[in-house]
């Protein structure tokens, strides 16, 4: 295990206490479960992998024609140098810019027929819907389905298992080490400072990411902030307005298009938070700080300054 994912999780049960006392959460997990989506094969092909659901993959050498239906998976595969196996991409892969150039669909409802007609050798997905997981299977094409990574730690394992699929190891571990010690630098230099608690919007239903078993949850933890949702069951529970006024953030940090701070500060009952009150209602790109991938980082280095303004001062 990684310096960072170790510190990580033993960050996250210090906070799951405090978080406990400060929020009187009921009950709390025990930190980020490890990724079963794992490499079951040491090097080279073939290579066995298990999808989300248990059915085992082999492959005898890497995909040359590979359809990723998830962002964070299609940043993932040019990051490691996988672009020119990348045929095509869901709707919402935006990045890197080469992504425009490839054939695209929607995720949640795409064309099988279509897909089928461009002769994939691999399908990627995560998280996705159980029909179009199936859909896909009735077509016989290799279908890769990947869980959505409950730490920084699980985000590691599936870009090391995506370089081992397309023949990228080297350029997978490398990716890897450059996240992790950016991240390390980021635990490093908060060090013992407190961090504030934080609500993070996901959506207009006002969904968040808890600070157990959810990768959003472990940015903050990282940055000694805690989550105002603990709820061991649910890694994106959605929370009600007054639910939200009573667990007084201290910081809100609103990570999608559907809303302003303007907005969020003129919603009833809300002039009472302290982190409207303080003038701390933050609009971030949500691509960096939701999304799984090689940015995530990126994202933490925007929370960390939001955060830790005397730590992390703009130049």
């Amino acid at each position: 295990m990684r310096r960072l994912a170790a510190k990580a999780i033993g960050r996250t049960l210090a906070f799951v206490v405090i978080l406990a006392v400060a929020l009187l959460a009921s009950s709390c997990g025990s930190g980020p479960a490890p990724d079963t989506d794992t490499v079951t094969v040491a090097g080279g092909f073939p290579v066995a992998v298990e999808r989300a659901d248990g059915r085992e993959l082999t492959f005898d050498a890497p995909p040359e024609r590979i359809i990723s239906l998830s962002p964070g998976h299609t940043e993932i595969l040019f990051a490691i140098g996988a672009g020119d196996q990348v045929i095509a991409v869901d709707t919402r892969s935006d990045f890197p810019p080469e992504t425009e150039t490839r054939t695209k669909f929607d995720a949640l409802g795409p064309d099988v027929d279509a897909i089928d007609g461009l002769q994939p050798d691999l399908v990627v997905l995560m998280a996705g819907p159980d029909e179009v997981v199936q859909a896909l299977d009735r077509r016989g094409l290799r279908v890769l389905w990947l869980e959505l990574p409950e730490s920084l730690f699980s985000l590691f394992e599936q870009i090391d298992l995506l370089g081992e699929i397309t023949g990228r190891v080297e350029q997978a571990e490398s990716l890897v080490d450059v996240i992790d010690r950016r991240a390390l630098e980021f635990l490093d230099r908060v060090g013992d400072a407190e961090g504030p608690r934080v609500y993070h919007e996901l959506d207009n239903d006002l969904t968040t990411a808890s600070s157990s078993d959810s990768f959003i949850g472990e940015l903050y933890l990282i940055l000694n902030a805690i989550s105002i949702a603990n709820d061991p069951r649910e890694p994106y529970p959605r929370l009600t307005l007054d639910a939200i006024v009573e667990a007084d953030p201290e910081v809100i940090i609103l990570a999608h298009s559907g809303t302003s701070p303007e907005a969020v500060k003129a919603r009833p009952g809300w002039q009472g938070i302290s982190a409207v009150k303080n003038d701390r209602v933050y609009a971030v790109d949500p691509d960096i700080v939701n999304r799984p991938g090689p940015r995530l980082v990126d994202g933490l280095e925007t929370l960390a300054k939001l955060l830790h303004p005397d730590l992390f001062p703009e130049p």
